[in-house]
């Protein structure tokens, strides 16, 4: 893996997932969230370092080129579901998910923003220059089963689940897996999976690949207990 640089979209995902820093050598992996969702911009497949390298200076933290190695977790947003499945509510102010449609006031922006995200996902997945992984809906829907948090909400569920598991790595690592409800065998069947019909609205993540695609450098203990569930 060398030094990565794991991309996040806000800071109640980094919230829980700074808990990967602990499973792998520190100096191996930094954290980092975009403040926002980057893959429905156009064209983010093409852009994405120049992106990346302003987020980057706006925080002063890291450098572009300090890192060898870019991952990034991503919210689905459902957005492989087929277009008819986006329904029209004028009355609804946010996007408002469930598990065989969407409702959200403008369907025709939610539209073009679906097939952004799908074209950015596709190539990034295809050209291989960033590690890309999901959660379903959201983080929140992934890990708590909650597709339209409240803001109060998305802070007590990252905060709950950092205090639950800081002192508990094997319970997080544990957490990794058993949020993945694919069934899939392999990271390209999660993404095979997810593109189907209305799983992109189902609660599951596969972030689980990123422990098992990088597992030569997780700390020793961490190591041997994800060997152990691909027995």
């Amino acid at each position: 893996m060398n030094r990565c640089l794991f991309l996040v979209e806000g800071p109640y995902d980094m919230q829980r997932l700074t808990l990967l820093k602990s499973v792998f050598d520190e100096r191996r992996l930094e954290i980092f969230a975009l403040s926002g969702d980057k893959l429905t911009t156009k064209d983010y497949y093409i852009n994405y370092a120049s992106i990346i390298k302003q987020c980057l200076d706006r925080e002063s933290t890291y450098s572009y080129e300090d890192f060898d190695f870019i991952a990034q977790v991503c919210d689905t947003d459902g957005c492989f579901i087929p277009d008819n499945l986006i329904y029209q509510n004028e009355e609804s102010e946010k996007i408002h998910y469930f598990r065989d449609h969407i409702e959200v006031k403008e369907a025709e922006s939610k539209i073009v923003i679906d097939k952004n995200k799908r074209e950015n996902i596709e190539r990034l997945l295809k050209n291989k220059e960033i590690e890309l992984f999901y959660n379903s809906c959201n983080i929140d829907d992934a890990f708590n089963k909650t597709p339209n948090p409240s803001r109060l909400q998305k802070r007590s569920f990252a905060l709950t689940m950092y205090n639950k598991y800081r002192e508990n790595l094997e319970g997080f690592i544990d957490l990794m897996f058993e949020v993945d409800t694919s069934n899939t065998t392999s990271y390209q069947e999660s993404w095979d999976y997810i593109k189907k019909g209305i799983n992109s609205l189902q609660s599951t993540s596969n972030l689980k690949y990123f422990l098992i695609n990088h597992m030569d450098d997780l700390k020793e203990p961490y190591k041997e207990l994800v060997k152990s569930k691909l027995k």
